[in-house]
C-alpha cells in the first residue's frame, strides 16, 4: 500500500520522482556495441517502439497549477511522440476546472478517478497512537521529511 504525503510540495515532488522513474524504465535502454568499449561510459538509445503504458498522477484539485507544470514538462520532452493517456487519481470529486486544464494540456486522452478513503489513510488495523509516536520521533531526530513516511 503507498503512503501518500499530505504536503502538497512533497506530493509534487513524489509524481515527478515516479515519472522520471517510469519514463527511465520505459525509453532508456542499452545499446549493444559491435566494438569493444573502451571507457565505461554506457550508450543508450530510444528503440522509437510506443510501450503499452499510461501516466499515473495522484494529486488534489488544489495542485491544479503545480500538475499544469508537471504535465507540460513530461509532454514536452517524452510524450508529444507517444501520447499516451493519462490517470488522474483524487481521494475526491475532481473539479471542472482540473479536468478542462489537465485535458486541454496533455496529447493523449485522459481518465479521472476517485480512490476511495480507505485506500487513501491509514488501515483500520494501525494503531494511529504508536503511528504519531513514530512521527514525533523522527521529528525529534531531525529525519528529514519524516511526515512523508508515514
Amino acid at each position: 500500500m503507498w503512503i501518500i504525503p499530505r504536503n502538497q510540495k512533497y506530493l509534487t515532488l513524489l509524481l515527478r520522482l515516479i515519472a522520471v522513474i517510469v519514463f527511465a524504465r520505459l525509453f532508456i535502454t542499452v545499446m549493444p556495441s559491435k566494438k569493444p568499449v573502451v571507457s565505461n561510459e554506457k550508450h543508450t538509445f530510444h528503440s522509437g517502439r510506443r510501450s503499452n503504458a499510461a501516466i499515473v498522477s495522484l494529486c488534489r484539485n488544489s495542485e491544479l497549477y503545480e500538475m499544469a507544470g508537471s504535465i507540460r514538462q513530461i509532454e514536452d520532452r517524452v510524450n508529444k511522440n507517444f501520447n499516451y493517456p493519462w490517470v488522474f487519481l483524487n481521494d475526491e470529486p475532481f473539479s471542472e476546472e482540473f479536468i478542462s486544464m489537465t485535458s486541454a494540456l496533455v496529447s493523449g486522452p485522459t481518465e479521472y478517478a476517485i480512490i476511495p478513503h480507505a485506500h487513501w489513510s491509514y488501515p483500520e488495523w494501525v494503531d494511529l497512537q504508536k503511528a504519531k509516536e513514530g512521527r514525533d520521533a523522527l521529528e525529534a531526530k531531525r529525519i528529514i521529511y519524516e511526515l512523508t513516511y508515514h
